[in-house]
């Protein structure tokens, strides 16, 4: 599994190789690598065919998972992201990915709620049970989830229509339009150009906490 994660630029590849890493398992044998935007990846890892990914790709590259989607179900349902991975076929394992939260965003929560902000609300991409696993930790008023990347601002001027003032941070080219209908646009100092140049403030650090400092 490591192995065909190895060759992905993505996050969540980057997690498992270094969980890999850590335990001490080499690098393998890797060809035939293929990203599915949105589900997973293929590859051929030591003359086996792995598949790691959805439920969705599980079932486009022909690997018999039925056993274990109902672990899967139970791990997604925990606010986790869920990941099958198929040898030759076979379903053999599901594994658990979180987001671990920065160590200043409680506080930076905090001091936000304590002046004349007297809510907090996060508007994410990611799944309603992992945003409302987050948002238990930092004590987040609302959440918004399962928004696609270019709807962000759609949501923004819906809570502008709801009477509230929005400030809205990001990073990302698709936050940039959100950060432009918001009231106050904030982007974290090492995010994309186009979210800098659109935003009304640029903190000169990633910390969370230089938002309520700012």
């Amino acid at each position: 599994m490591a192995g065909s994660a190895r060759e992905s630029e993505h996050p969540l590849a980057g997690a498992i190789v270094a969980y890999a890493v850590e335990r001490g398992f080499a690098p393998t044998t890797t060809v035939g690598f293929r990203n599915v935007p949105r589900h997973g990846a293929t590859a051929t890892v030591d003359g086996h065919r792995v598949v790691v990914g959805s439920r969705k790709l599980m079932t486009q590259e022909g690997v018999e998972a039925g056993p274990l989607l109902a672990r899967r179900e139970e791990l997604a349902a925990s606010g986790r992201i869920a990941v099958l991975i198929g040898v030759d076929g076979r379903g053999t394992c599901a594994i658990a990915l979180a987001d671990a939260v920065r160590e200043t965003s409680e506080q930076a929560i905090r001091e936000l709620k304590s002046s004349a902000s007297r809510s907090s609300c996060s508007v994410a991409t990611t799944t309603q049970a992992t945003v409302e696993r987050i948002a238990g930790q930092l004590v987040i008023d609302a959440v918004i989830a399962e928004v696609l990347s270019g709807d962000k601002a759609a949501k923004v001027a819906e809570l502008w229509a709801d009477g509230k003032r929005v400030a809205m941070v990001g990073d990302g080219v698709n936050d940039a339009p959100a950060l432009a209908q918001a009231a106050l646009g904030i982007s974290i100092g090492a995010g994309t150009d186009v979210a800098i140049d659109t935003a009304d403030l640029v903190l000169m650090r990633s910390d969370r906490l230089d938002v309520p400092i700012a």
